[in-house]
């Protein structure tokens, strides 16, 4: 035993020191290897005993030479509360501060000194454990990493954790590699369980094995969540219990939906950022509120591929998105009022003020109330980006097909075509179907020429070709209408 301290005082006709103030008590045990001698090795303690006070008895006062063999001695007494701390910078980066995080010795006794065994070196007390659990009676032992530590379960019903925010079930272990847990952590509506939590004064780490939220529909809402090696912060005086998925990712709301990422559980609700896949569509948020059976994105980018297949049909990036799962819908608005969307197979982009998405129709609502409507721009290398506008537009998903409706006029080359339906049909490659019953009006400045009852074929912002009427006069005063074809 090494004392280091002060006022230490030697009594010889007691034969004993006393020791008045021991700032720290270092501790060596035979380790069952021997040296040269034959003598067992000792081994130190990688734990040191604190501000403790007490006497050590050499020997009897009549045994002074050592004579008579007395295996009682020499006898240690701490006579007052000694303290064990876990402060170090080795331990943990130095996470458990001394002032609330230590383990409160009783007044205890060592003989036998020149015999004791690391098994039975013992100090019982009470663990103070900076409020991560109630403090408990213990006792401390010598642990495989030579520290002194404990190994114990919790009740069956576990221990509140952190002054009741959540509850703890199973196994606790102290030692200089921290303050660790083999068991399962409730809190709110989750349960994680780990073989290898690691309790901090302000924190939880861990990676677990199995993680579930259950479903909850009244008060705050709560989505059925379930995922497996999932590694785990939980932040209990912030109210936050962070989840990140591995390799796999989580299944959420039953397995509708899929996410891999981060998920945040407060009293307030769930949130999370990542990839989330519901569907045929992919989310891309650092944003989302997952709600019982509606989750929202307040930024997120959507990709959506077509029916049956792994090519992308639909995509945009900076919008909100509410989607509700029970009425099987999205509802997306543009942030910037300037977003537009792709659609890669039909080779256009539209400007969007917002759009619907019909889940089990496979089908979107395309809506604007500004001016004319959203701008369609083709893309296709050789359309020159023909534009037009709509207020409503359908792509219907399982055929690829854009059909706009109340379009009024689409400009190309230097003529006006005026759809009669007002409906534009667009199909993969930016293939616009023939207008029917179309005027045309040439050119834009002078529209001397004006063609009706025709059909259009518009190719691009400056081809296009068909035919219709055209009125004129003929020699007699008299107007005739005559069927003439054309082409830019």
């Amino acid at each position: 035993m090494d004392f280091f301290g002060k006022d230490f005082k030697f009594r010889y006709d007691e034969f004993k020191i006393d020791l008045n103030q021991v700032d720290s008590l270092r501790l060596k045990v035979p380790d069952g290897d021997r040296d040269e001698q034959g003598r067992q090795r000792l081994r130190t303690v990688e734990t040191v005993l604190r501000d403790m006070k007490g006497d050590l008895l050499i020997a009897r006062p009549d045994n002074k030479s050592g004579l008579v063999d007395h295996p009682r001695y020499p006898v240690f007494n701490s006579k007052e509360d000694s303290y064990v701390y876990y402060d170090k910078r080795s331990i943990q980066d130095g996470a458990y501060n001394k002032e609330d995080f230590y383990m409160h010795l009783e007044p205890f006794q060592i003989d036998s000194l020149e015999n004791f065994t690391k098994e039975g070196l013992a100090f019982d007390g009470e663990f103070v454990s900076a409020g991560i659990f109630p403090k408990f009676k213990e006792t401390l032992k010598l642990q495989p990493d030579f520290s002194l530590g404990f190994v114990r379960e919790t009740p069956p019903d576990g221990f509140d954790a952190y002054g009741g925010k959540g509850k703890f079930t199973s196994t606790i272990s102290l030692s200089n590699e921290g303050l660790h847990g083999d068991g399962t952590i409730d809190y709110l509506t989750a349960t994680a369980e780990s073989m290898n939590f690691t309790f901090f004064p302000d924190s939880v780490n861990g990676l677990a094995e199995s993680f579930v939220v259950r479903e909850q529909s009244s008060g705050v809402e709560y989505p059925s969540v379930k995922g497996a090696n999932v590694k785990i912060h939980w932040e209990p005086k912030q109210d936050h219990f962070y989840s990140y998925s591995n390799a796999t990712p989580f299944d959420m709301y039953g397995t509708e939906v899929v996410h891999a990422g981060m998920l945040d559980l407060t009293p307030k609700g769930l949130n999370g950022g990542g990839d989330l896949d519901f569907a045929d569509a992919k989310f891309n948020s650092d944003g989302f509120s997952f709600k019982n059976r509606q989750f929202d994105a307040d930024t997120t980018d959507f990709r959506l591929n077509a029916v049956n297949s792994d090519k992308l049909a639909f995509s945009t990036n900076n919008v909100k998105a509410h989607i509700d799962l029970e009425r099987r819908e999205g509802m997306f608005q543009s942030n910037t009022g300037g977003d537009f969307v792709e659609f890669p197979e039909n080779k256009y982009i539209c400007f969007i003020d917002q759009f619907k998405w019909n889940i089990d129709a496979r089908d979107i609502d395309i809506v604007s109330l500004k001016g004319e409507g959203s701008k369609f721009v083709s893309t296709h290398k050789n359309q020159d980006s023909l534009e037009w506008r709509s207020p409503l537009t359908k792509f219907d998903l399982a055929n690829k097909v854009i059909t706009a409706q109340q379009v009024k006029q689409i400009y190309v080359a230097d003529a006006i075509v005026y759809p009669d339906s007002g409906i534009v049909v667009i199909r993969p490659e930016a293939k616009m179907d023939p207008l029917l019953n179309s005027e045309i009006v040439a050119n834009r400045i002078t529209k001397y020429h004006r063609f009706y009852n025709a059909t259009v074929n518009v190719k691009g912002k400056f081809d296009y070709n068909g035919s219709g009427k055209l009125d004129y006069t003929d020699v007699t005063g008299k107007k005739q209408a005559v069927t003439l074809p054309f082409l830019s």
